[in-house]
């Protein structure tokens, strides 16, 4: 969350985070005497938007980006935001908890075949996959979430259908408790 909290700050939104674009890095750390420590780097900027402005709502409805299965919402809709790559973070903390994803594939397979047949790749998508991602009920009592209730919590908050209701920034998502408990 920091590097996107980075990518943020440079009025940059990355529209495509997901493992593969998660790399570990090896940098300096603060104290010398412990040598180098790992940090994740964020890569794969194609999809970013370099002039996105906080100010300005970004809507592009024939323009999607990004990975579908670790897409929000609005994304099929042409809307971006700080939002948007949080949700992402989220798709991922859930993968990463839980070993799979939020949503089952054939809630996209359908729209996805249907794009791909498409002489216009830049078509605007169906809000048939927004529909079925708000009428999906996403699993938060598979383990490990009974035992692990703030970082359901957080990752519920990230995973929020409506983008009002996720963390309005980076900076904000970081001072979620789950974060104070691990000693993040």
């Amino acid at each position: 969350i920091n590097r996107v909290e980075y990518v943020h700050a440079k009025n940059f939104i990355h529209r495509d985070i997901k493992p593969d674009n998660l790399v570990m890095q090896l940098c300096e750390g603060t104290d010398p005497r412990r040598g180098k420590v790992r940090k994740v780097a964020l890569i794969d900027f194609d999809h970013a938007d370099p002039d996105w402005d906080p100010m300005t709502p970004s809507c592009r409805q024939n323009e999607f980006c990004g990975t579908v299965q670790y897409s929000a919402p609005e994304a099929f809709l042409g809307y971006f935001s700080q939002s948007s790559d949080l949700y992402s973070i989220g798709v991922i903390l859930y993968l990463l908890m839980t070993g799979k994803m939020p949503y089952e594939n054939d809630i996209y397979e359908e729209e996805t075949r249907r794009r791909h047949s498409l002489p216009n790749k830049h078509c605007v998508w169906s809000p048939t996959i927004v529909q079925r991602m708000k009428d999906f009920s996403i699993d938060w009592e598979c383990n490990p979430w009974p035992e692990q209730k703030l970082c359901r919590n957080f990752c519920r908050s990230l995973l929020a259908f409506d983008p009002l209701m996720r963390p309005v920034s980076a900076e904000e998502a970081l001072r979620h408790d789950w974060f104070s408990q691990q000693g993040a």
